[in-house]
């Protein structure tokens, strides 16, 4: 009798650890379902895009175009093209 309350004991204690949940995961969980702190990591987010966007303002840009043409006629081929650097 006494050696089936024991093994019911200890499968028992054994159970229960399973679903332990430690501090940290507990607290992980929390912090990646919590709304308010996901709505304001998102406002960081945009905040932070604003500011690259700003500065590509400052950064210079560069802009290619070109065509080709051929024309079998007279044997006269003709090439155009242009680069444009803008510096702002």
């Amino acid at each position: 009798m006494k050696k089936i309350i024991l093994s019911l004991l200890i499968s028992t204690l054994f159970i229960n650890n399973g679903n332990a949940v430690t501090l940290y995961q507990a607290l992980n969980d929390t912090y990646k379902n919590n709304t308010q702190l996901n709505a304001e990591r998102e406002n960081i987010n945009a905040a932070e895009e604003d500011i690259n966007i700003s500065k590509a303002d400052y950064m210079p840009s560069l802009s290619l175009s070109g065509s080709k043409s051929f024309e079998n006629t007279n044997e006269i081929t003709t090439q155009s093209g242009q680069i444009q650097v803008l510096m702002m």
